[in-house]
């Protein structure tokens, strides 16, 4: 079992920060954490599996932190459905959906 300080150090390394929604993606596990306002991940919380969350989050990605997730999904074995919609006014803004794969490594 991993310490809760090698934890942090692994997700020190393997933490892709997501700071459109103040959060640090753990990308080997796919759980989502709290981002404190240092920039450090809040591991005091029990995280939130990347395939949990709502939709609502979602649509507070920025692109470049979509981008982001869709190259760790590959690692992940999630199945990911990008999608650009017109704002109307010669603007698009880009959606994600997630989905498990067929060797999802995690519940």
């Amino acid at each position: 079992m991993m310490t809760k300080e090698k934890y942090e150090e692994f997700i020190t390394t393997c933490g892709i920060p997501l700071k459109s929604v103040d959060c640090v993606l753990d990308s080997v596990r796919g759980i989502i954490y709290p981002m404190l306002a240092d920039g450090s991940t809040d591991l005091t919380d029990d995280g939130t599996s990347l395939l949990s969350v709502t939709d609502e989050w979602l649509d507070n990605l920025s692109e470049d932190d979509m981008w982001k997730i869709n190259k760790a999904s590959d690692d992940l074995d999630f199945n990911i459905e990008m999608e650009i919609s017109s704002k109307g006014d010669n603007r698009f803004k880009p959606s994600i959906r997630l989905s498990k794969g067929d060797n999802v490594k995690f519940k």
